[in-house]
């Protein structure tokens, strides 16, 4: 088992799940102040097979297995604090869940824009993602949130994809809202369905 501390190392991976980190880069993201806490850590992490290590010439960098089941199991614990602790409609975005949920078991349900970054305003938008299986699953699903959409009273952006496409827009050389929504969001629910998508591109 981790410790309370170790958990919040362990999280600073979870910004950029298919980053290969240094022990500066990770000690500084999680603001430790002891080397050897953090030591500490990234040898557990290493005996739970958590993390993968690499070494080029003198560097040697850590990534996150999402091969391994224990590894998501802590990052779905890390996520769910953060979800707690986030402030953004969760009202809203709890009644999409409980809507795509009765039509469909496989989604995943993000929470990007101005609301995952920490800087939304009263007149902000809120920019929902969700990612389905296949074509006609959104199309099963649009109107569900269109209903939601009528009924409030903040605006609501939302978008839909297949799984096909969101890794289709990962790869893409090009700028696009995929991108923005792995650098900068909230996974609501499907979380561990989000890293092995995440962790297919990883191993390619």
């Amino acid at each position: 088992m981790l410790t309370k501390q170790q958990v919040a190392i362990l999280g600073v991976f979870k910004k950029n799940l298919s980053a290969s980190l240094t022990f500066k880069q990770i000690k500084e993201a999680s603001k430790q102040k002891s080397n050897n806490i953090v030591q500490i850590a990234l040898k557990n992490f290493k005996e739970q097979d958590l993390v993968v290590t690499e070494v080029t010439g003198d560097v040697k960098t850590y990534s996150l297995n999402l091969n391994n089941n224990l590894t998501l199991s802590y990052l779905n614990i890390i996520n769910d604090l953060e979800i707690q602790k986030r402030k953004f409609p969760k009202e809203i975005v709890a009644e999409i869940k409980k809507r795509i949920s009765k039509q469909t078991e496989f989604f995943i349900l993000i929470v990007f824009g101005s609301h995952a970054k920490n800087k939304a305003t009263e007149k902000s938008d809120v920019d929902i993602a969700v990612i389905v299986e296949s074509e006609p699953t959104k199309k099963e699903i649009a109107p569900l949130l269109e209903t939601v959409k009528r009924r409030e009273i903040k605006p609501i952006d939302y978008h839909f994809f297949t799984r096909k496409e969101f890794l289709e827009m990962l790869q893409a050389e090009y700028e696009n809202v995929g991108k923005q929504i792995y650098k900068n969001s909230i996974i609501y629910y499907g979380f561990i369905e989000y890293c092995n998508l995440i962790r297919g591109i990883k191993n390619e």
